[in-house]
């Protein structure tokens, strides 16, 4: 009985480590010590992907929109067409298509506007993307 209590001591220690996320950990610590500038932006965006990836799509939207204040506050276009394009997968995924293509086509005018060709691209793919499930 004993030994058994160990195994399942040790299968549970080894099961819960493989649920932490040291990535996820790293860019929140970072996040706290990063001044406010593109930098920081950049950090929301690679957390709220981080959180898109795990499915955990309030965490995700509550990030995004840290990302887009300080990118607006900065005046920094190209962290505000990331924003549209990533909450516009988000909501796509929560099932909100009307929404999702709102925020897709603005991302698609602001990168038109900027003619920043990897943006406009990434824009287009995901309104197919979406106009597959419509």
């Amino acid at each position: 009985m004993r030994r058994f209590a160990c195994i399942v001591v040790l299968c549970l220690s080894i099961f819960s480590s493989f649920g932490k996320d040291k990535e996820l950990d790293s860019l929140l610590l970072s996040l706290q010590h990063s001044e406010e500038d593109t930098h920081k932006v950049n950090l929301y965006i690679a957390v709220a992907r981080k959180y898109y990836d795990k499915s955990m799509n309030q965490e995700a939207l509550q990030t995004a929109d840290l990302l887009y204040q300080l990118a607006t506050s900065l005046r920094y276009e190209k962290g505000r067409i990331v924003y549209f394009n990533l909450t516009g997968r988000i909501q796509k995924n929560l099932g909100d298509y009307p929404e999702a293509q709102h925020r897709y086509l603005k991302a698609l005018k602001m990168s038109e506007a900027l003619k920043d060709t990897e943006s406009i691209a990434g824009s287009y793919n995901n309104l197919g993307n979406l106009f597959i499930l419509l």
